[in-house]
């Protein structure tokens, strides 16, 4: 795994973190400062949406836009949920009652989608329920003192960014980019009836620092950090870095603002994390696991658009999706995402734009199979073009030259699958004409 994407993703965990921290700073109640942050996410994650290209690449889908959208919904007002729980209360406790949005969503989960709970499914909403209820105290379990403590907000925060997740799950064609875009264009306009513009005539020019510093720094650059970051990650890894958000949130409200939590409270954070992290663990497999690089010519391998499995021996439980996959850009305008990538067997999912084409070669060891999962591609083989048509293959042995190009005018899509990996066993027949 490369260093790279793992400081990315420290640093906007650890940016993040002090979000609560500014917040406090900017003078602004929360529909304000949400609705300055959506305008900053919007400008920022467009532009980097317009400069890496992603845009054209776009798969655009009725269905998931409007999906898009009610996520969006209650990614909004999460954030003003959870600002107005900064306004009333210790960045601390806000943070760590948020930080409950993992246990619900597996509450949730079970409800909705009829995801059955494990033993330590059930432990963790146990043990983070009590750890809330010391954390809120006996004060404030009155209807009174519940409303006026802040509690209430810190919950619909932690619930709307379960509603959140659990609305995200089935968005897989669009990019993050184009989904947060569309999601904080979308704020700009629910929240443009509740912003007070008066708020902003008498802020100061620190105050306007940390406005801008929650807009561009919290939202864009902490958003382009993660998104560019996470699909290098494995899961386990992206489970570890995010206890950095509230572990910086906790440690600049004690070391600036001088909050000091009471036992009860310093217990029930604890508690709450300690749920957090059962649900974090993953469920114990009853089938024995095997590492792709041990797989011998005998085994049966399947391949789905869930991943690649092992039959009869077993399976393998990660799955892979373009979305979770290693990516990199080739021949400047065309795509690939490791599926599979080791030194016996490589699969990539390709995307070749309009009137592209590779450079035509061979490899000295590896033989490969294209498959076409959409439109139509023109293969040349040994001097002879083959249309490859969608859910139709060839096969391509060692030492025969060949080149993969789109003569079509709409985007294909295909696999290569190489035995074994062809990566440094290429040999180039002509140089291309691009």
């Amino acid at each position: 795994m490369k260093a790279g994407p793992m400081v990315k993703m420290m640093v906007s965990m650890s940016i993040f973190g002090s979000i609560g921290f500014f917040s406090t700073q900017t003078g602004l109640p929360s529909f304000d400062l949400v609705f300055v942050r959506c305008i900053c996410a919007t400008l920022f994650l467009g532009m980097c949406w317009f400069v890496t290209g992603e845009y054209k690449r776009e798969k655009w889908n009725a269905k998931e836009i409007k999906q898009i959208l009610l996520c969006g919904i209650f990614l909004v007002f999460n954030w003003v949920f959870l600002f107005k729980a900064f306004e009333m209360m210790s960045v601390t406790v806000a943070i760590s009652i948020y930080h409950l949005a993992p246990v619900l969503v597996l509450l949730l989960g079970s409800f909705i989608f009829r995801e059955k709970l494990t033993v330590l499914g059930i432990m963790s909403i146990f043990i983070c329920f009590v750890g809330t209820l010391l954390i809120i105290g006996v004060k404030e379990l009155t209807i009174d003192g519940f409303m006026s403590s802040g509690i209430l907000w810190a919950l619909l925060a932690a619930l709307f960014y379960a509603c959140t997740t659990l609305l995200g799950k089935g968005i897989i064609h669009t990019s993050a980019y184009a989904v947060t875009f569309l999601q904080t264009f979308l704020g700009i306009f629910l929240l443009l009836p509740f912003v007070h513009f008066s708020d902003f005539h008498f802020l100061t020019a620190a105050n306007w620092t940390a406005i801008l510093v929650t807009g561009f720094v919290h939202t864009g650059l902490v958003y382009y950090l993660f998104f560019d970051s996470l699909r290098y990650l494995k899961t386990q890894v992206i489970s570890v870095l995010v206890f950095l958000d509230p572990a910086v949130a906790i440690l600049l409200d004690t070391a600036f603002t001088g909050f000091r939590p009471t036992l009860l409270q310093l217990a029930g954070i604890v508690l709450i994390f300690l749920g957090m992290i059962f649900t974090l663990k993953p469920k114990p497999s009853s089938k024995k696991v095997f590492p792709l690089a041990r797989l011998k010519r005998s085994h049966r391998i399947s391949i789905s658009s869930a991943g690649l499995h092992l039959l009869e021996k077993g399976e393998l439980v990660m799955k892979v999706s373009k979305q979770n996959a290693e990516h990199y850009v080739w021949g400047r305008k065309c795509d690939g995402w490791h599926l599979v990538k080791n030194k016996d067997v490589s699969i990539i999912h390709e995307l070749m734009p309009p009137h592209t084409k590779e450079v035509r070669h061979y490899h000295t060891r590896a033989q490969q199979f294209f498959f076409v999962l959409k439109g139509t591609a023109a293969l040349e083989v040994d001097g002879i073009i083959y249309d490859v048509k969608a859910h139709e293959g060839i096969e391509v042995l060692p030492s025969i030259p060949h080149q993969m190009m789109n003569c079509s005018g709409e985007d294909i899509e295909f696999l290569v699958i190489s035995q074994p990996f062809a990566q440094g066993d290429r040999i180039a027949v002509e140089k291309d004409k691009d």
